[in-house]
């Protein structure tokens, strides 16, 4: 992936591993990662449970400490920040979870919850924090009201929606969303969708979107990036990746993806289902045993082919046919 100077974010060789006794190399839960979030931009990181994808969101955040590798928030190295360091960079660095319900104390107000960032961070009066609260409801489709009660009167979408309003507070240039859509019904996850491309125009934010359904990450994201066991596969624009996949890991996430037909569906699902389940690889390509283009060469390490927008780890696709521009 090419180094851009404006880039919000960056991470380049970002490597987390797990010790696994003595003897035993380690287990990498994210293995050589290059990654750019532009400012503004959302960038789509997919793949099955186990991927690393929220592994990745959590190492940005500081929650899990690189093993190797760089992380940089405009420009500055923050990859072994310390605590109060990482303190400071909430403010501009928020994230949206999964189980909003399970960050909101049910014995609190969700004003009282909202109000904690800013106490943290910004020396206000109460009619000054409760001002702020109102407004961040406000833009997330609730009420200034809703601040007096309390988190179990709400439904699943409205306490997603408190989870968003919450990390808008602090007015932070980048939000990581892990799988913020995911515990939604399909009406509900399109208008929180819905909610945060608008705020994202609106407020200039960048979002780093993590999910593993390819249909929700094409309809939120500028690029994508795929990942399987800690590798990068393929990464490029979100028209590229979901029209024109180029490896077969892709090309297996998207025939995943449910159709209406069932007699299609059922063919798409045999189709990309692997024979036999091996155990993933210590070297070379981490999709081998279940490739169905795997030859000798993948058991080394697999090339990292590069166009000026594209980037595809596979033997079985040569630089000419990446589209976008040359191999670098």
């Amino acid at each position: 992936m090419n180094t851009r100077a404006a880039s919000l974010l960056t991470t380049r060789g970002l490597t987390v591993g797990y010790p696994r006794g003595r003897g035993k190399p380690p287990l990498f839960a994210l293995n050589d990662i290059d990654l750019d979030i532009e400012v503004g931009e959302t960038v789509g990181i997919v793949g099955e449970s186990g991927s690393g994808k929220s592994t990745l969101g959590n190492a940005i955040l500081g929650v899990v400490r690189p093993t190797a590798g760089r992380i940089a928030f405009e420009g500055e190295d923050i990859t072994h920040a310390g605590a109060a360091r990482r303190r400071a960079l909430t403010q501009h660095i928020q994230a949206v979870f999964q189980d909003p319900f399970g960050s909101l104390n049910p014995m609190r107000t969700i004003g009282k919850t909202l109000e904690e960032p800013l106490l943290a961070h910004r020396k206000l009066a109460r009619r000054e924090r409760a001002n702020e609260v109102g407004e961040a409801l406000l833009r997330v489709g609730l009420t200034a009201a809703d601040a007096d009660r309390y988190p179990g009167s709400f439904s699943g979408g409205q306490r997603q929606r408190i989870a968003i309003a919450r990390a808008l507070l602090l007015h932070p240039k980048l939000i990581i969303c892990d799988e913020a859509v995911s515990a939604l019904d399909l009406s509900v996850q399109a208008q929180i969708l819905n909610l945060l491309r608008s705020l994202q125009q609106e407020l200039k934010l960048a979002l780093l979107f993590i999910s593993h359904d390819m249909a929700v990450v094409r309809h939120v994201s500028d690029r994508v990036v795929v990942l399987y066991a800690g590798k990068l596969m393929e990464s490029g624009s979100s028209a590229e990746i979901c029209d024109d996949p180029q490896h077969p890991y892709t090309q297996r996430l998207l025939a995943a993806r449910p159709v209406p037909d069932p007699v299609e569906q059922r063919n798409r699902h045999l189709a990309g289902t692997p024979a036999v389940t091996a155990p993933v690889p210590e070297v070379g390509c981490p999709f081998r045993p279940q490739c169905p283009l795997a030859t000798d060469v993948c058991a080394v390490e697999p090339p990292v082919i590069r166009s000026d927008s594209r980037t595809v780890n596979c033997h079985a696709f040569p630089a000419h046919r990446v589209s976008g521009g040359e191999s670098e």
